[in-house]
């Protein structure tokens, strides 16, 4: 029996190179293909969930996650649709995996955040917030921290913690320029209670924005929950100017101008005016009261007319008096518009 030539050894070598060199081929076309099939689940997916359907977006993220289980991307959205969908227990358990393997990552946190908001758990939810804003983000990092802080301000502004709504804000407004995120920092300054604050940005947003209702109109809360009601009656004049179609505007610029005529404070006033003022608010007040069913409401009101003291001193007394009634309005009661934000002025510290 003849041995093997070297060309036979040489065509047996090239052929299991080949064979080999085709299945490189075949599993890199097979990878090839699972990626792209996951790409795809996963674009549909997110599709889904921006679209405001995170029932439907659930089933193509979780192929995406099944498939490809290493890429983080999937892994994370996968958590987030679980979220949305209220699968909290499965979404903590992915969530707990990624932040095992990057502890710091930003989305994860923000994710894990999301999670203990709807379990109703605040300082995880808080802790997990901070994390998030403090955290690392591979790409647009202020962006994604902007984003991140702006979701932490609407959760403290739902539950009405103006302390550390306002703590937020500040260097939320110092990090961004985008005058969308700037007019949603205005009002929330609002509602932080610093009405000053919010009057200011808005104005300074309206030196690039001239003439937008919106801001104007603004402009006109924040000078109203100030006190300026002059200030707040010309804001929104000018907003409804520019959109007169808002009756919304018209409604606010009415009362503005009701306030500015009834506002016993400004300096200018004269000792009879601001009486006078002052008796009208105190009618307002007791008139309130006995609308209410209140049975204590004791004012003399016709002395006052009858004898009217124009000093400074008599008005600050039937201020006075105006506020201990205010303090026993009942609750349930509706109050009328103007002495809503008018007595929250009168009886600031």
């Amino acid at each position: 029996m003849k041995k093997p030539t070297l060309g036979w050894a040489a065509l047996v070598a090239a052929t299991i190179v080949a064979f080999y060199a085709l299945d490189v081929f075949l599993q890199h076309v097979e990878t090839a293909e699972l990626q792209n099939e996951a790409l795809g689940l996963y674009k549909a997916g997110e599709a889904l969930l921006a679209a405001g359907r995170p029932v439907e977006g659930a089933i193509p993220l979780q192929r995406a996650y099944t498939l490809q289980r290493k890429n983080r991307t999937y892994q994370l959205s996968y958590a987030e649709v679980l979220i949305a969908t209220g699968s909290l227990e499965e979404a903590d358990e992915i969530l707990n995996e990624a932040i095992g393997q990057r502890p710091n990552d930003g989305r994860a946190n923000l994710l894990l955040a999301r999670l203990e908001r709807a379990r109703n758990s605040w300082d995880e939810e808080a802790a997990y917030y901070h994390r998030a804003i403090y955290g690392v983000w591979h790409e647009d990092r202020q962006v994604h921290v902007n984003e991140a802080r702006l979701e932490w301000v609407r959760e403290l502004a739902r539950r009405g913690d103006r302390k550390t709504l306002l703590g937020e804000l500040l260097p939320l407004e110092a990090a961004t320029k985008d005058a969308r995120v700037l007019m949603q920092i205005a009002q929330y300054y609002l509602e932080a209670g610093t009405p000053g604050r919010s009057a200011n940005l808005y104005r300074s947003l309206l030196v690039s924005h001239v003439d937008d209702a919106v801001l104007e109109k603004g402009l006109g809360e924040a000078e109203t929950a100030a006190g300026n009601y002059t200030a707040a009656q010309r804001a929104f004049l000018r907003a409804f100017r520019a959109n007169p179609a808002d009756q919304s505007i018209r409604q606010q610029m009415e009362l503005s101008s009701a306030l500015s005529a009834i506002d016993p404070t400004p300096r200018r006033l004269s000792s009879r005016e601001k009486y006078e003022r002052s008796l009208r608010i105190l009618i307002l007040v007791r008139n309130f009261l006995i609308t209410c069913g209140s049975q204590s409401v004791a004012v003399d009101k016709n002395s006052a007319l009858k004898n009217p003291n124009f000093s400074n001193e008599a008005a600050e007394q039937l201020l006075h008096q105006a506020e201990l009634l205010w303090q026993q309005r009942p609750h349930g009661c509706a109050q009328p518009e103007i002495l809503t934000p008018l007595m929250t002025k009168l009886t600031q510290p």
